[in-house]
């Protein structure tokens, strides 16, 4: 559920990564099975946090593109522009500077 994936935010929030983890992964399998790109897109964008904090920027960046993908299906602004910054950031800290260009035009 999306409550899930707020919790996961939350738990990111406060300091406690692996609890973050543990419920944005249980809010991906799930918005995966009903089909709802929001509550993916957010699932998305809490393990891209993680995965930042803890220095796997080449997983944060494909997590970051995933959740764009899921944030656009949606149609939801307010979290797409949140998923381009930090999808800009892990770009940035992977290297990627071609991409972090192109998210930064976005």
């Amino acid at each position: 559920s999306l409550a899930l994936a707020r919790a996961g935010l939350a738990a990111f929030n406060s300091g406690d990564f692996a609890t973050a983890e543990q419920l944005g992964e249980a809010s991906l399998q799930l918005g995966q099975a009903g089909g709802f790109d929001l509550q993916m897109g957010v699932a998305l964008y809490v393990l891209l946090l993680v995965s930042q904090e803890q220095g796997d920027f080449a997983r944060s960046l494909e997590l970051g593109e995933e959740a764009i993908r899921a944030f656009r299906r949606a149609g939801d602004d307010f979290w797409l522009s949140d998923g381009l910054l930090n999808t800009w950031v892990s770009a940035l800290l992977d290297g990627n500077v071609e991409r972090a260009a192109e998210l930064r035009e976005e």
